[in-house]
């Protein structure tokens, strides 16, 4: 588990680095999952309008393309999103001294503020969202343990 009490420079950029490596193994599995059983769960009829707007394709031709148009989007905001997360988790903590739930939900609320307004175009809706992205944010932070170092002793 990533633990988010950084000590320097260094940890932030490398723990930043780590969770933009995770957003994009994570967009990459929606893809695969969500987006991959949607096409899949498409009608025959929903496939022939689809291949109908561009002669000489084929299913497969189509179901790939939309993949890979799918998994460069979904890459791009996981690991925008956790970027963004890591970076503002990490200078929060530095500028405050502290290492609690407000870091990460500023994380979350800023990530969210940034990545949404693409999807969002209602003001109160878009810092809604941000909000529960904060508290999701400041929740895991709380509920997932953290990695900790154990010494041993040597006889």
């Amino acid at each position: 588990m990533l633990s988010m009490g950084f000590t320097s420079s260094s940890d932030c950029m490398s723990t930043t680095a780590l969770l933009i490596f995770r957003g994009l193994g994570a967009g990459l599995a929606w893809t695969i999952s969500v987006d991959g059983y949607a096409l899949a769960s498409m009608t025959d009829d929903q496939w022939k309008q689809r291949i109908a707007k561009r002669p000489g394709s084929s299913i497969a031709r189509e179901a790939a393309k939309s993949l890979a148009r799918l998994s460069l989007r979904n890459m791009l905001g996981f690991a925008s999103f956790l970027g963004i997360f890591g970076g503002m988790s990490c200078a929060m903590e530095k500028v405050r001294g502290k290492k609690d739930p407000l870091n990460p939900f500023v994380g979350g609320f800023t990530a969210g503020m940034v990545i949404l307004p693409g999807e969002l175009r209602n003001p109160r809706t878009l810092v809604t969202a941000a909000f529960l992205c904060g508290s999701a944010s400041m929740a895991l932070h709380h509920f997932v343990p953290r990695e900790t170092t154990k010494t041993t002793v040597s006889q």
